[in-house]
């Protein structure tokens, strides 16, 4: 829940950063791109498509190693990309939304949203958030160790 929260309001202020970009800081490396207004509000469905992705590849319910969960994510922000873009043009409604803010968003996504995530599961963690009790049964050596490389 926390979690599924956290990428939505990630995924809306990495839309909000793509848009500013294409605004702002586009212009000046393109002086020939024409400066249009932009409204945020037209963009925030977009950030539906990667949620529900990252919900079918078991994001919020399964637990995977960092490189893992990289993987998962940038496969997600990929069909995500083809899935918007696919939208765009097949409801014709294309011509309203830059492109190149779309697919700088997916870049930003897939270079900020591993680690973020990553930072935002520790701090869960430590307020016991996500976190799973393991009964060990039994005593012998390898019950011992293996309580020893769980508290590692």
């Amino acid at each position: 829940m926390f979690l599924l929260l956290f990428d939505i309001m990630t995924l809306a202020l990495l839309l909000i950063l793509a848009i500013y970009i294409r605004i702002y800081i586009f212009p000046i490396f393109l002086p020939k791109l024409q400066n249009a207004y932009i409204d945020i509000k037209s963009y925030l469905w977009f950030v539906g498509i990667p949620v529900l992705i990252f919900s079918y590849e078991g994001l919020y319910k399964e637990r995977f190693t960092f490189w893992d969960e990289v993987k998962y994510i940038w496969k997600s922000l990929f069909i995500s990309l083809a899935i918007t873009i696919f939208l765009l043009f097949a409801l014709k409604i294309s011509e309203e939304y830059s492109r190149p803010v779309i697919i700088m968003w997916m870049v930003l996504g897939g270079i900020f949203l591993p680690v973020l995530r990553t930072r935002f599961k520790k701090v869960l963690y430590a307020f016991n958030i996500g976190k799973n009790r393991v009964l060990i049964a039994g005593v012998d050596r390898y019950s011992i160790s293996f309580l020893k490389a769980l508290k590692q």
